[in-house]
């Protein structure tokens, strides 16, 4: 369902997490590739159009325990 949600066609979202810290809090969200770079964008446009991510905010996606890949 939330995969549908994020992504139309429903392949690309694998699972979501939300990680609660007295800093703030950060949404994690597991594709099933990393090189995807338009199933990413088009998640991250989603996030905004569903008010899950301000549009002030930046969204940064990495690979795991990895540096920061592409900045939405």
């Amino acid at each position: 369902m939330v995969g549908e949600t994020l992504d139309p066609t429903g392949n690309s979202v694998c699972g979501i997490s939300m990680v609660m810290k007295q800093k703030g809090a950060r949404i994690e969200l597991w594709m099933k590739s990393a090189e995807d770079v338009a199933a990413i964008a088009t998640v991250g446009r989603r996030l905004r159009q569903l008010n899950v991510v301000d549009k002030k905010e930046k969204l940064e996606f990495r690979k795991h325990m990895g540096d920061v890949m592409y900045v939405l």
